[in-house]
């Protein structure tokens, strides 16, 4: 959804979680009355975009492997 400049809107508790910056690239809610809410809200695209870019294959695999590194 971030790469496509969409926010994500995570049920708390769940895996998308990590993925949210609350009120930038999406949000967070506990009730479905929240989640109503948050579908009126506008949110920027670019900011979603940005915030998909950190999750980069290539990065990521650096990153493990600086973790297996490590031990």
């Amino acid at each position: 959804a971030l790469a496509s400049g969409t926010p994500v809107l995570a049920y708390k508790g769940s895996g998308g979680v990590l993925e949210v910056i609350d009120s930038e690239s999406g949000a967070v809610f506990g009730e479905p009355v929240e989640l109503v809410e948050l579908v009126e809200k506008e949110f920027d695209p670019w900011k979603c975009r940005k915030r998909a870019e950190k999750f980069n294959y290539l990065e990521m695999a650096k990153k493990y492997l600086e973790l297996l590194k490590a031990y």
